[in-house]
C-alpha cells in the first residue's frame, strides 16, 4: 500500500489565461510539466508525448508511463466555461487585429450556457468596441460596468495599462464553490483508467495516473483534504497522483491494489 503525502510548486506556474484550453493536448503537456516540478527521480529522463500512456519517460533502461486525465465537479460546467474562453480568445484577437494599445484586460462573464459560434463572434466585438471607447491612458485603469453597447453576458470589464506587457494579457474569472466530497470522483477516475492498465503496460515498465484538478476554473474546484487523504483508494498504478493544478500541490494518494475504497477515522 502507498501512503498519501502532499508537496507544493517548487516552480512558479505559467499564468493562467497563457493556457489554450481548445488544445487538449497542450493542456496534457501543461499539467505534466507541473507533475515534473514534485519528481526530480523524473526530471533526467527523456519524455515523448503519445498515446495509451500520455507520456514516456526513458531512464537507462527503464521506461516509466505517465497517464493523465482530468477531474470535474459533478455540477461543473465545462461547456460554458469552453464559450467564455472562446469569446475571450476571439476579443484578444480582435483587439490585436484592430491595434487597441496593450492592456491588461479581465472580462467578468454572467453566462449560464453555452453560446454558437456567431454568438461568441458578436459578443467578442461588442467587447472590443467596449474597451476601444473607454480605453485608458497609459499608466491608468478603467472599470466598464453597465455602459452603452456593452454585452449582456458581461456584468463587468477591467482595464489595466499598468506595467502591461506588450501584448497585454486578457483573461476572464469566476467565483465558484469548492467541491470537498471527492472521493467517489477520484476513485470512479482511477477505475476508468485502470480498465487500460493492461494497454500501458506493453509500452513501459511501470505505470503512474495523474489525476488533475484544473482549480483555475469552477469546475475543476476540488479540495484535496484530510477526508482524501485519509482515504485508501483501489488502484493498480505504481503511483496515483491528484494535481491541484490551480494551486500547485500535488497528492500522491494512498492506495491499496484490491478491496474496496476506505476512509480511515
Amino acid at each position: 500500500m502507498s501512503t498519501a503525502t502532499e508537496q507544493k510548486a517548487k516552480a512558479p506556474l505559467q499564468f493562467p489565461s497563457r493556457f489554450n484550453r481548445q488544445d487538449g493536448r497542450e493542456m496534457e503537456r501543461n499539467f505534466f510539466n507541473s507533475f515534473l516540478y514534485f519528481e526530480p527521480e523524473l526530471q533526467s529522463g527523456d519524455v515523448a508525448h503519445c498515446e495509451c500512456p500520455d507520456f514516456l519517460i526513458s531512464l537507462g533502461d527503464k521506461v516509466v508511463g505517465v497517464e493523465v486525465t482530468q477531474l470535474f465537479r459533478p455540477t461543473g460546467r465545462q461547456d460554458v466555461e469552453n464559450t467564455q474562453d472562446q469569446i475571450l480568445r476571439t476579443a484578444w484577437q480582435k483587439a490585436q487585429e484592430q491595434n487597441l494599445p496593450p492592456a491588461d484586460v479581465c472580462l467578468f462573464f454572467n453566462l449560464h450556457r453555452s453560446y454558437r459560434r456567431d454568438a461568441h463572434e458578436r459578443i467578442a466585438d461588442a467587447v472590443v468596441r467596449v474597451v476601444a471607447d473607454h480605453m485608458p491612458v497609459d499608466g491608468e485603469s478603467a472599470r466598464i460596468e453597465r455602459v452603452s453597447g456593452q454585452p449582456s453576458s458581461v456584468d463587468l470589464i477591467l482595464v489595466s495599462r499598468r506595467h502591461c506587457g506588450a501584448l497585454g494579457n486578457w483573461t476572464w474569472l469566476d467565483v465558484g464553490p469548492v467541491e470537498r466530497d471527492v472521493v467517489s470522483v477520484v476513485q470512479e477516475a482511477i477505475t476508468r483508467k485502470a480498465k487500460k492498465l493492461p494497454v500501458y503496460l506493453q509500452r513501459c515498465d511501470d505505470c503512474r495516473l495523474l489525476l488533475v484538478a484544473d482549480s483555475f476554473r469552477t469546475s475543476g474546484r476540488l479540495a484535496f483534504d484530510h477526508n482524501c487523504h485519509s482515504c485508501a483508494f483501489i488502484s493498480p498504478f505504481t503511483h496515483t497522483y491528484a494535481l491541484d493544478f490551480g494551486r500547485g500541490h500535488l497528492h500522491r494518494l494512498q492506495t491499496s491494489g484490491t478491496g474496496s475504497c476506505v476512509t480511515s477515522a
